[in-house]
């Protein structure tokens, strides 16, 4: 029996002591989260561009992004580009030049927009001013450059986004020549950390939209109202033509298809002049085809809609196909009660962005 108990007490001495000598466990640290560089796809190796700089790519190829800007306005390229009354565009002016020994091709397709909120806006519209709508090939001989100021001859690329949105980065989704690299990134001015990654550099500035259509609440100057403020007499982008308000009329004797205005009615008549500035033609349905493309508001916050088009001086039905430099003056009617007056006329291409004229333009 005193054998069975020394026994025992030895076996718990020793896990005793075992158990002592086994080093504590560690809680294995957590490693960092990656952070994204593209929604699906971590960190890129990558160097950071300023606007300016020239850099010569993997590829061989000297590339500048030279200025970039935000705009409401049509963009003429072979994919042309027309904002909504949700949207802006983003053009990047740049130039290339191939530095090889041999010709170069490239479609420029190596750009990726990042906003505020990490949405990606990749592969733009490339044009060259002296192409316009035309098809652009971009084949240069060796030691060839386009672009650059010098020449006269601006290359841009175009993206549509959001009217809201900010763009924080622009993405080259290639790296330098002798470096191990795999993109280069510009890190727009007003960039935080928290939405780029790293702060803005304060070179990286993309110009904001024009005073009309810019919503203040932003310093940035990039976010764009839900209406442009126009004024009577001057072009604003309308899609594919530019539309030009001259005046409003209020009635009681004009007539539509031979007929006066309804009893207690008059005509209010909005004459608009329509021009195109761009390189294919187009018919009058793309500023008169959406039922919203012209909205006349009262004192009273009542809204009209057309009932109907008409030439400029007849009671003739308009119609016309535009070519570059065109310009056709057509009437918009709006049956209304006849002591109206009115605040504001809204107007816009089909699918186009809106612009108002209020106060006293509104004559």
């Amino acid at each position: 029996m005193k054998t069975l108990q020394l026994s025992l007490f030895c076996g718990i001495a020793a896990l005793s002591i075992a158990v002592n000598a086994a080093p504590p466990k560690k809680t294995p640290a957590k490693k960092p989260p990656v952070k994204n560089e593209t929604k699906g796809q971590g960190q890129l190796v990558g160097a950071n561009g300023q606007f300016g700089m020239i850099y010569t790519l993997k590829d061989n190829l000297n590339f500048q992004i030279i200025t970039a800007r935000y705009t409401t306005d049509s963009y003429a390229a072979y994919a042309p580009l027309f904002p909504k009354a949700d949207e802006k565009l983003v053009i990047l002016d740049v130039a290339i030049k191939n530095t090889r020994a041999q010709d170069f091709f490239t479609e420029l397709n190596f750009f990726t927009l990042v906003d505020e909120k990490g949405e990606l806006y990749p592969n733009g519209a490339v044009t060259l001013d002296s192409k316009g709508v035309e098809a652009l090939s971009i084949n240069l001989r060796p030691g060839q450059g386009m672009g650059q100021p010098a020449l006269k001859d601006g290359l841009h690329v175009g993206f549509v986004v959001p009217a809201k949105a900010r763009i924080v980065k622009v993405m080259v989704n290639q790296g330098r020549l002798g470096k191990s690299e795999e993109v280069l990134r510009y890190f727009i001015a007003d960039a935080t950390k928290e939405e780029a990654g790293e702060v803005g550099d304060p070179k990286n500035v993309i110009k904001p939209l024009a005073d009309n259509v810019r919503d203040t609440s932003h310093p940035s100057g990039a976010l764009a109202l839900a209406e442009g403020k126009a004024k009577k007499g001057e072009y604003y982008s309308a899609n594919t033509a530019l539309l030009r308000f001259d005046k409003l009329e209020v009635s009681v004797e004009a007539k539509l298809d031979g007929n006066p205005p309804e009893e207690g009615k008059a005509f209010a008549i909005v004459t608009m002049t329509a021009k195109s500035d761009w390189g294919k033609e187009f018919p009058l349905f793309d500023v008169t085809g959406d039922e919203d493309c012209y909205l006349l508001a009262n004192d009273e916050n009542d809204s009209f809609k057309p009932i109907n088009y008409r030439k400029a001086k007849s009671d003739a039905v308009p119609e016309h196909t535009f070519k570059k430099g065109d310009e056709y003056v057509f009437r918009v009617f709006f049956s209304v009660p006849k002591d109206s007056k009115f605040k504001k006329l809204v107007f816009k291409g089909n699918n186009g962005r809106k612009w108002a004229i209020e106060g006293t333009d509104l004559k």
